[in-house]
């Protein structure tokens, strides 16, 4: 078995460490005597409700956009069931690695079972990742211009990050060299790219917005749950602007960014505190679930750690 080298521990434990000090910010305004009574009047039907649609939107749709992203290329194609194994193996990472992009490097790191170079395996991580961001800003856009409070989470930045058009000039940009990127790394990186490419690329796009749906119709439900209310266009903003907070490697899994942001969102519209950490609770749950069922087809009977860890040092 393989040991992690220092720098893997030392930035791990550093990520550890700022998770605490933000969870430990965002908390002090939080009397945490109450969290137990908010989250005893969670409406335990629609919580459940809203992480089933997490689940169910996530195994559904990001394996599918994976799989567009990999119909782009000349490689040999896995089927739906091993990109949604593949997918799921990976979800694990996003909370115990130490750069934010771990559960993409695990994917990165299963497709070298079906005998793909590197350079396409990095291709597929690259071009879901690009697309996400694309549609995520197109969706800050929208948020700021419904004025439903999502630029409070701005209002330290600088101006024009504040402005629906730079957002979505952004993400029309963002998604154009998208379209674009196949073509030229055909050109100048020798990479096995199909000829007829639009429509795999037209999924990703189509996919990526189906994902931001799921993800917002789920957090809605998830702040009704704890009867605070967030509307369509505000989830959406919230999770744009979360998403791309998490591009920092700065937190374990989002904890202590995601209050954060929630309770600037939701005490100035007059919310409690204790209803808005019930509400996060719920949507820790949804992505831990889906950890946790990863991990489970991570550690499918046959495998165990080590072994797992030596084949893939």
């Amino acid at each position: 078995m393989n040991s992690l080298p220092w720098k893997a521990w030392a930035g791990w434990a550093l990520r550890l460490s700022l998770t605490g000090l933000i969870l430990w910010l965002a908390l002090r305004r939080v009397p945490l005597a109450a969290i137990p009574g908010a989250l005893g009047r969670l409406n335990l039907p629609l919580a459940l409700v809203s992480v089933a649609t997490f689940l169910l939107g996530n195994f559904l749709v990001e394996p599918l956009r994976l799989m567009a992203a990999g119909r782009v290329l000349q490689e040999s194609q896995p089927r739906f069931s091993q990109w949604l194994a593949l997918y799921a193996e990976s979800r694990p990472f996003f909370y115990v690695l130490p750069a934010s992009a771990g559960a993409e490097g695990m994917v990165w790191v299963r497709l070298r079972r079906y005998q793909w170079t590197h350079a396409s395996c990095g291709f597929v991580v690259f071009m879901t990742r690009v697309v996400g961001t694309g549609t995520w800003a197109l969706g800050a856009a929208l948020a700021l211009e419904a004025h439903d409070g999502c630029g409070r989470l701005l209002a330290q930045a600088p101006g024009f990050l504040r402005l629906p058009a730079f957002w979505g000039a952004g993400g029309a940009l963002v998604l154009l060299g998208a379209l674009l990127a196949p073509g030229w790394m055909r050109h100048w990186k020798h990479l096995p790219v199909v000829s007829r490419r639009g429509a795999p690329l037209a999924g990703m796009i189509l996919l990526s917005l189906a994902s931001a749906l799921v993800n917002a119709l789920s957090v809605h439900g998830a702040a009704l749950s704890a009867h605070t209310s967030l509307g369509m266009a505000g989830a959406v903003g919230f999770l744009a602007f979360f998403n791309f907070a998490m591009i920092l490697p700065i937190s374990l899994g989002g904890f202590g960014l995601q209050e954060a942001m929630i309770l600037g969102l939701g005490l100035p519209l007059g919310y409690p505190a204790p209803a808005l950490i019930a509400f996060s609770i719920v949507l820790h749950i949804q992505r831990l679930t889906l950890s946790l069922i990863g991990l489970g087809a991570y550690l499918r009977p046959g495998r165990t750690v080590p072994d797992l860890v030596s084949a893939e040092g």
